[in-house]
């Protein structure tokens, strides 16, 4: 429920991923065509030797936050993924979902408190939404048209797909397999048996690096990137003065 337009060219983006975030336990709407297809995208890295992953995690963001105490790769739960997730209050982020190996959606974080603004653009439109985390609202609005819509954040975080809040969405059966490299990150797999969807997720700060998903033969992905670990603007989080609230 964000704006009429937007709604109607994510259809198809949504339906196609809700695997992402549900491991296929819900029902999607049935797509309207097909995406295009391209060659798959190459497979993860091979993991980088102890000392390198260490240099590479602390050269990540310009500003540490506060740190969270790390158990081995063995032993660290989803719950304690959650935990650390939701410690990061200040970052920003970047966001790639393709399907069959063609992109169909793409998006920026910028996450302040307990206020996060997401910029998406999906099949070539526009949304920019305002999460309110604490308030479970999200205000989005079309840059076009500067028409806005205010919904409860339970009916649109899934398609949102928010960084600090991805791992506390995953399917209850998701499990901790074991541990990775992604991008010079620590990672730890996380998979759900029932579908064969795998998800690599940065150990020490509890965000998504990466996830491959399979759907009835069809193959998708998503990858997090350039994580800044630091202080937001406050401009961003500010609603524009011109915005007309449709509902």
């Amino acid at each position: 429920m964000i704006t009429r337009k937007w709604q109607n060219a994510a259809a198809l983006a949504v339906a196609t991923l809700t695997f992402v975030v549900t491991g296929c336990s819900g029902a999607a709407p049935a797509p309207t065509a097909p995406p295009a297809t391209v060659p798959p995208a190459p497979a993860t890295a091979p993991t980088k030797p102890a000392a390198t992953q260490a240099a590479a995690t602390q050269q990540s963001s310009t500003q540490p936050i506060a740190a969270v105490a790390t158990k081995p790769a063995a032993s660290v739960t989803t719950a304690d993924l959650i935990t650390r997730a939701r410690s990061n209050r200040d970052y920003s982020a970047e966001l790639k979902a393709s399907v069959s190996g063609a992109t169909i959606m793409t998006a920026k974080y910028f996450s302040k408190g307990a206020k996060v603004r997401v910029e998406m653009s999906v099949m070539g439109l526009e949304v920019v939404s305002l999460v309110d985390l604490d308030a479970e609202t999200v205000l989005s609005w079309d840059p076009a048209d500067k028409e806005a819509t205010r919904a409860p954040a339970d009916e649109v975080m899934e398609q949102l797909m928010v960084p600090s809040e991805f791992v506390g969405a995953l399917p209850s059966g998701a499990k901790v397999t074991g541990s990775e490299t992604v991008d010079g990150k620590p990672a730890t797999v996380v998979e759900v048996a029932s579908t064969g969807d795998k998800y690599w997720i940065w150990t020490d700060k509890g965000l998504p690096l990466k996830g491959d998903m399979t759907s009835n033969n069809t193959k998708g992905s998503v990858a997090f990137t350039n994580y800044k670990l630091e202080a937001q603007p406050d401009g961003l989080f500010q609603q524009p003065p011109d915005l007309k609230i449709v509902n």
